[in-house]
């Protein structure tokens, strides 16, 4: 074991975690009742406000979302030789929509639960001043134990599941336009004794292969097949390795760009409510 995992298992050992019901409690202080998200982040009307924005973009929006989503899949699939569609055109997104059929109720509590699975998720941990962790579960449980707080406790009435809040806000400009939800959920968490604590995104690569086992009946036995299965297991495992290794120079220098760029709003937030840029935020940033 190297000493990264040795220290991940440290961690894991040490870091006390609230219990359940400290979880609600929390959330209970932050999340308001969705009358009084309305009332607070929408007073002249859901529609007029910027929130409104982050959950309906605007049709030249969607349009440039879709021309990046195009572009790359193009590129994968020239690199195949096949042969791509067509890119869109911003005509086809112009005129759609029209009032939107979901109340409008329904829609803050959505935004509103986005939010808190971007400071409460991605392996952020929210600190109390006991030092103990307010931990919601992995990305999907968190999404699950947002969705069910919701539903239970502020009349979301089954209507939510884990799926509608996994990863949150997938645009980094909606999450600009939340910007004034991420300063309100900072507010209440400074208020309480919490810190925030920040982690980079990482991916990590899990092998299930497992090395083939020795043939324990001599009679049935082929070392030539199992030198090739030997080698075709190794071969996986560099294939990995060097997957893995590729992971983390991207996030190396995702994390040295971030000097250079906009910090996420989320951080934006912090700096703004409690005045200084949230442990494991990499620069003292502007």
């Amino acid at each position: 074991m190297n000493l990264e995992k040795k220290n991940l298992v440290g961690y894991a050992m040490q870091v006390k975690e609230k219990s359940e019901k400290e979880c609600k409690a929390l959330l209970e202080k932050v999340f308001l009742q969705p009358e009084t998200l309305l009332e607070k982040f929408a007073p002249n009307g859901w529609e007029a406000s910027l929130l409104y924005r982050a959950v309906h973009p605007t049709p030249q929006e969607r349009y440039e979302r879709s021309l990046i989503m195009h572009n790359n899949l193009s590129r994968m699939l020239t690199s195949k030789g096949k042969t791509p569609s067509e890119p869109p055109r911003l005509e086809d997104y112009l005129g759609r929509g029209g009032s939107p059929s979901t109340p409008a109720r329904e829609e803050i509590l959505q935004l509103f639960g986005d939010c808190l699975w971007s400071v409460f998720s991605e392996n952020h941990d929210v600190v109390a001043s006991d030092g103990a962790v307010y931990h919601l579960g992995s990305w999907r449980g968190s999404g699950g134990f947002i969705a069910d707080f919701i539903n239970e406790q502020r009349g979301g009435n089954g209507a939510f599941e884990y799926i509608n809040f996994y990863m949150g806000l997938h645009y980094e400009e909606d999450r600009k336009k939340s910007l004034p939800v991420f300063v309100h959920i900072f507010e209440v968490l400074m208020q309480e004794g919490c810190d925030w604590h920040y982690s980079f995104p990482r991916l990590g690569l899990v092998s299930f292969a497992q090395p083939l086992e020795a043939d324990s009946d001599p009679a049935t036995y082929d070392p030539a097949k199992a030198l090739q299965v030997e080698m075709e297991y190794e071969a996986k495992q560099r294939e990995i390795a060097d997957l893995q290794a590729k992971f983390d120079k991207d996030r190396e220098d995702a994390i040295e760009d971030a000097r250079y760029k906009t910090p996420p709003a989320a951080v934006q937030a912090y700096r703004q409510v409690y005045g200084k840029w949230p442990e494991g935020w990499v620069v003292e940033n502007g």
